[in-house]
């Protein structure tokens, strides 16, 4: 069982299905996680025994989706670059990542991750393709048309990580594989520890 609760979105998730069902093509993909993060206070407010890396962590979800929306299941065909800022002196670890992924057929995924937003938090994707762009933030899906998806006006719709651990459990009691198994990230994966060599 891997937690990737974009893949829970419901507005994410539609446009995943859309690209899988090959509805939809993006050409660029460009997602965003900006938070405040510089000690070991979690979102639960709780003190963790060790520290968040934004590699590792929150860009593990922006890059999964990322690879996901651009149709990747095996990025070895990506190529990856990465900036980053110079690393934090408490932590030795670069507090602000820009990653980069090219396909072979020249399109391109942007995740871009920093640790040092103190404004509010920033989670979101610009997808570009076939002439039309879509727009999702914090799981409000716009495009040219306007709203396309708003969870506020579908409340029959239950939160990203309801549906996540909901699945956890019905996997569990019925001793199948989780919806998202750990061989479905191994691309993300690849790409972050290609990111991580790069950094190191």
């Amino acid at each position: 069982m891997v937690a990737h609760t974009h893949r829970y979105l419901t507005g994410l998730r539609g446009l995943l299905g859309d690209v899988a069902a090959g509805t939809r093509r993006f050409d660029s993909v460009l997602a965003r996680y900006l938070i405040l993060r510089r000690d070991r206070v979690g979102s639960s407010g709780y003190v963790r025994s060790w520290t968040d890396d934004l590699l590792w962590h929150h860009m593990n979800h922006s890059t999964d989706m990322t690879l996901g929306l651009l149709g990747i299941t095996d990025a070895s065909t990506v190529d990856v670059q990465v900036a980053h800022a110079r690393p934090d002196p408490t932590s030795g670890k670069p507090l602000d990542i820009t990653l980069t992924m090219t396909t072979e057929d020249g399109r391109v995924g942007t995740v871009v991750g920093s640790y040092t937003n103190e404004t509010p938090q920033v989670c979101d994707y610009y997808l570009a393709g076939a002439g039309r762009t879509v727009f999702v933030e914090m799981n409000v899906v716009r495009d040219r048309d306007g709203v396309a998806y708003d969870p506020d006006e579908h409340p029959e719709d239950e939160e990203d990580r309801v549906l996540q651990n909901r699945e956890f459990f019905a996997a569990t009691r019925a001793n199948r594989p989780a919806a998202i198994s750990p061989d479905t990230i191994l691309p993300a994966m690849d790409v972050l520890q290609r990111a991580q060599d790069l950094i190191s």
